[in-house]
């Protein structure tokens, strides 16, 4: 165990007995910017520095901090459950003490088992409350107790915004930690949208037959407020009753919980609109799944930012290995830059065990990828052949792509190693198989560019189709686009990045990346002072290049 008495101030904390020297650093900053007068301090750590340790450490530092009106304790945040599990797995090797008291982590009630309703959630929404719930017998009331009363709380964005935003029971915090910071305006921004289409009527309100016609996102709202959001509380109250079998009730608790949340999402999200509709873009459109939707989606999360997570922590650390621009960050969020602490710390990986080679065979545009994907196949087919032995990834940009990539490769000799999930619901388990194999398997996604580790051997290889511009169809990113051009080339730059980083996870561990699509030419030209020095450090570019 560290011999606490040996370190002074926040090292006190430090959760592991070997800190790393730049681990130090960051801690050390966090105490110093704080002590300085600053409540939003920036980590910006590449994968391999060890950014869990520093997030947890200043979580238990939070004893250390007069605040009042916040609770001892931190806040941790991430992006989603895989992470969760992740820093849950952590927590045994923290070096202090009760750290199994100290250290928890809560996902939502349907993620936890009951002996008598499957899961917690069911008992929970039930109209006769489960009797457990009275006795303190309830698996998920007795974990979020002890995660509420834990030093270090750990939780994905969506469950603390939506505990915070709709129930509003979870005391603020001395500090929060926002990890994978670089999704935070994403995080925020989809928390609020809505989208009303006749698939959902069908689900929830089946005595409205189509979506309207509106003339604006404030007739919209006004609709919703009027005579859409009364249908779904009229339902919520009448509509949910014990059904004569476990499995229909689990079913039936599951569609409560969901509905609560939406009624939730719907009434905050018109309080939003309302507030200040210029904020919001608008539209309506017939879709191949639906025959007509309404869409509005805010277009800057700064107005709210504060009131759905930043109010939770006195102080507010954000960690990424890259958080773009701190002009655009701050902007994103309403902080004013110069109140904002910002560190920048170097990959400690060897350049040539992280090597990122341009092999670029062409434009993979829409307008051009016909004439470029006979060109790409065939280099993929050479990659794989020497690859042949070892796992990789192919980063696609969309599941069209990802689909046209598959289908090119299943007749070759390769077809067999291909994993493809074709949606968003398929990725953990694809994700899972390919973990499992004993095969040299290769996954193929638009969606695993962050968030996923495929460390040593679950990816020695990787190559990035095309360069991951946003999605200009989604009229969102349009919109932000024409207010702020910088802010959409620096979506695609972070991106890059964080695609890069998928495969080599310690100053051990060795992968290729490989980009293949010639459109990184102009990203570069355009961009190049965008991209973090470690980075550009990796690059390997053609010999005409040189």
């Amino acid at each position: 165990m560290t011999n606490e008495a040996q370190l002074d101030g926040i090292m006190r904390h430090f959760v592991l007995a070997e800190p790393r020297r730049k681990q130090v650093i960051a801690v050390d900053y966090i105490a110093q910017k704080y002590d300085e007068g600053y409540n939003d301090i920036v980590i910006a750590a590449p994968t391999g520095i060890g950014k869990s340790a520093i997030g947890a450490t200043a979580c238990l530092w939070s004893s250390d901090i007069e605040a009042d009106g916040f609770e001892n304790g931190g806040y941790y945040l991430v992006t989603q459950k895989l992470l969760q599990d992740q820093l849950e797995g952590d927590f045994k090797n923290y070096q202090t003490r009760d750290a199994a008291r100290r250290c928890r982590s809560i996902k939502s009630s349907s993620e936890y088992h009951c002996d008598f309703h499957g899961t917690c959630n069911v008992g929970m929404t039930r109209p006769t409350p489960c009797k457990k719930l009275f006795s303190h017998e309830c698996f998920y009331q007795r974990m979020k107790s002890a995660w509420v009363n834990a030093t270090m709380s750990v939780t994905n964005y969506p469950y603390l915004f939506t505990e915070h935003s709709a129930a509003g029971q979870l005391p603020p915090r001395k500090v929060l930690v926002l990890d994978e910071c670089h999704t935070l305006e994403r995080q925020i921004l989809k928390f609020v949208e809505i989208t009303l289409d006749e698939e959902t009527l069908r689900r929830w309100t089946p005595l409205i037959k189509k979506v309207p016609v509106f003339r604006d996102v404030m007739d919209f709202s006004d609709y919703l407020a009027e005579e859409y959001i009364p249908l779904l509380q009229e339902k919520l109250m009448f509509s949910f009753e014990a059904a004569d079998d476990s499995a229909k009730e689990q079913a039936m608790a599951k569609e409560k919980a969901e509905l609560e949340n939406y009624y939730g999402r719907m009434v905050r999200s018109v309080s939003l609109i309302r507030a200040d509709p210029s904020n919001w873009i608008f539209w309506q459109e017939a879709t191949k799944r639906t025959q007509m939707e309404a869409v509005a989606k805010p277009l800057d999360a700064a107005p709210f930012a504060k009131s759905i997570v930043l109010e939770m922590g006195h102080v507010r650390v954000y960690m990424s290995a890259y958080p773009g621009s701190k002009r655009v960050f701050c902007k994103s969020l309403g902080l004013d830059e110069k109140r904002v602490a910002w560190l920048n710390l170097n990959s400690t990986f060897p350049v040539e065990n992280r090597k990122i080679y341009l092999s670029m065979v062409g434009s993979m545009s829409r307008r051009n990828r016909d004439e470029t994907f006979p060109r790409f196949i065939k280099f993929t087919q050479e990659i794989l052949q020497v690859h042949g032995d070892t796992k990789g990834i192919i980063h696609c940009n969309s599941y069209e792509l990802g689909e046209a990539i598959a289908k090119a490769l299943d007749d070759t000799p390769h077809g067999k190693r291909l994993i493809f999930p074709r949606n968003a619901d398929d990725r953990e388990r694809a994700f899972n198989a390919h973990k499992k194999a004993t095969d040299p398997t290769v996954m193929i996604s638009p969606s695993i560019t962050e968030g996923f580790d495929f460390a040593n051997d679950l990816a020695r290889w990787q190559i990035i189709a095309k360069i991951p511009y946003p999605y200009l169809g989604d009229r969102q990113v349009a919109a932000k686009k024409d207010r702020d051009p910088d802010w959409y080339d620096l979506e695609t730059v972070k991106i890059v990045v964080q695609a890069c980083g998928r495969i080599v996870r310690s100053d051990e561990d060795v992968g290729e990346t490989y980009i293949l699509d010639a459109d990184f030419l102009q990203l570069w030209e355009r961009c190049e002072a965008m991209f973090p020095k470690w980075w550009t450090e990796a690059l390997v570019w053609p010999e005409r290049r040189r």
